[in-house]
């Protein structure tokens, strides 16, 4: 079985077949209802499985020393908000754990979701997930995704965003997975 093909059986368990696709812009689209539960909690799951060993959930500081509010995690590579790609490993020496084989899944799956809707957007194989998990009182303020490889920008490779939970009195669990 090849790792595309180990990779789709899981994402056919995940998918909605009934979801909502909206255009927000050249390049942009919106699936809403994508996922069904069941992938959802598989999600939260596999990111539980990593949060409490080497490389798991912490949470991170800004340029100016001041902790962020929010638990991050990163799969594949690591980012962090002031060294953005220069490291290979956290301040405490761990090194993130692998990208599972059902986020790069998701991401193929909707890529290719979304090239029905947008011929130019290019295929991604994605090598980093960065998970945040916000619980009730945590919270990310305006910001903008800006450090992304030149070269997969001037390529247009995308980012895949999955935002699982309640955005309001739960807890709320957010991958982003590009290239770097």
């Amino acid at each position: 079985m090849t790792d595309r093909v180990r990779r789709n059986l899981v994402f056919d368990r995940w998918r909605n077949f009934m979801f909502d696709r909206k255009e927000l812009g050249p390049g942009m689209v919106l699936f809403k209802n994508y996922l069904t539960h069941m992938g959802q909690v598989d999600i939260v799951n596999i990111c539980q499985k990593w949060a409490m060993g080497p490389g798991g959930f912490y949470r991170p500081s800004n340029r100016s020393g001041a902790k962020l509010r929010l638990h991050m995690m990163c799969f594949g590579r690591l980012w962090d908000p002031v060294t953005q790609y220069e490291k290979s490993y956290r301040s405490d020496g761990s090194a993130p754990p692998p990208l599972p084989y059902e986020f790069i899944s998701l991401a193929e799956n909707a890529i290719e979701d979304a090239q029905l809707h947008m011929n130019l957007l290019p295929p991604m194989l994605p090598d980093i997930c960065v998970a945040n998990f916000y619980s009730y009182d945590d919270r990310l303020g305006l910001h903008q995704d800006c450090d992304e490889h030149v070269d997969g920008l001037d390529r247009g490779l995308p980012v895949v965003f999955v935002s699982i939970g309640y955005s309001a009195n739960s807890c709320m669990v957010i991958l982003e997975m590009k290239t770097s």
